[in-house]
């Protein structure tokens, strides 16, 4: 059988998708945006995190993604996705499981990654 990708080649040149990034870069990279930047980073080979600027004066949050062979979701919500582009998709429409959950809807990756992923193209 052929092994499911969760990082799709649209996550792979997002700005909210960077690969290999800790929790403390994550929060330096996120404490000073606007609510709802997020970036979905992969902190280990076999694990992915979201974290997040949430509303007010919180600090920035992470919360673990659940991947299995039927997909990848948000750890807590039951819903899975078939890779992280349309779980990204998910997280920024207000209304969802997954907005509802965290509280916010997610809006953009951080400004420091969209300015690399601008000079790429």
């Amino acid at each position: 059988k052929k092994k499911k990708k969760m990082q799709d080649a649209a996550a792979c040149c997002s700005s909210w998708f960077v690969a290999s990034l800790s929790e403390s870069e994550a929060n330096a990279v996120l404490e000073d945006t606007d609510p709802g930047t997020f970036v979905i980073r992969k902190p280990s080979p076999r694990n992915y995190c979201l974290s997040w600027r949430p509303k007010g004066r919180r600090p920035v949050q992470h919360v673990p993604l659940r991947v299995s062979k039927l997909g990848i979701g948000l750890q807590g919500v039951e819903l899975l996705y078939p890779n992280l582009s349309s779980l990204q998709r998910v997280l920024t429409q207000p209304g969802s499981e997954e907005t509802k959950f965290l509280g916010i809807v997610l809006t953009q990756g951080p400004p420091s990654f969209q300015q690399q992923e601008q000079q790429q193209e």
